[in-house]
């Protein structure tokens, strides 16, 4: 299957779409590095450490809320327990919304089809839009994880976290690209992705609090099960890598 046009598609697709890309990746960027160097500046020593993470620990409630975070007596623990909610909705939607406005939103307006009435094979456009998804994810992780090591996290923990959130969009952006491809309408893409999301986020919550495999059902237990300031999973990164390349 050759790759007519993708090229072209590239340049069409950056150029229509990259102040919204940039948007996204902006506020999400900021909102990382924003938490990160709050957290630093708050948590500045190792009783202040501790003493927090026996607060968050004392209960289920914030379990399942934010995630079971291994580390969690860590700067980077902290740092990923305050960022725990945003993270398991702001990454997946990045994902989501970048390979759908690329996909059905363009279909809708009426521009995919007089692309496609050139010399564009058809599935380029969709080849096209997961790449920029793709490169968008991959600058976002790389930035997040600067942050981090900014904030005094070690490097090889703020490389494993960053890589973990990046997997995890990908995983959203290869599931709406599945779903472009069987609804009817971009608002369809959007609905039963964050069903997905929903549910995801129900069974990792279910997991963390019961303390069972049920995380593992879930891709936000796989971003949260790589274990970046505690045991440092890596290989949990080829799950969602496999799971988003197959959607």
């Amino acid at each position: 299957m050759r790759a007519t046009g993708l090229g072209a598609m590239l340049g069409i697709q950056w150029r229509t779409h990259r102040r919204g890309t940039l948007v996204w990746m902006f506020a999400l960027i900021a909102s990382m590095v924003a938490t990160a160097a709050a957290v630093a500046g708050l948590y500045t020593t190792p009783e202040k450490i501790h003493t927090y993470a026996q607060a968050v620990t004392s209960g289920d409630a914030l379990v399942a809320i934010n995630g079971r975070v291994e580390g969690i007596d860590s700067l980077g623990g902290i740092i990923q327990d305050e960022f725990g909610f945003l993270a398991a909705f702001l990454l997946p939607l990045l994902g989501i919304s970048l390979v759908a406005k690329v996909t059905r939103s363009e279909e809708e307006a009426g521009r995919l089809e007089a692309l496609l009435g050139g010399r564009v094979a058809r599935h380029v456009p969709m080849l096209a839009g997961l790449i920029v998804a793709s490169a968008a994810i991959f600058v976002t992780a790389i930035v997040f994880a600067l942050g981090l090591i900014a904030s005094g996290v070690p490097a090889t923990r703020s490389v494993l976290y960053a890589a973990s959130l990046g997997t995890l969009a990908f995983v959203f952006a290869g599931l709406a690209a599945l779903l472009a491809q069987v609804t009817l309408h971009s608002r369809g893409v959007y609905v039963w992705s964050l069903l997905v999301l929903a549910v995801a986020y129900l069974l990792r919550g279910v997991g963390d609090v019961t303390k069972t495999w049920v995380t593992w059902l879930s891709p936000l237990g796989w971003a949260e099960k790589a274990a970046p300031f505690g045991a440092m999973r890596w290989w949990t990164l080829l799950i969602p890598l496999a799971v988003g390349g197959l959607l």
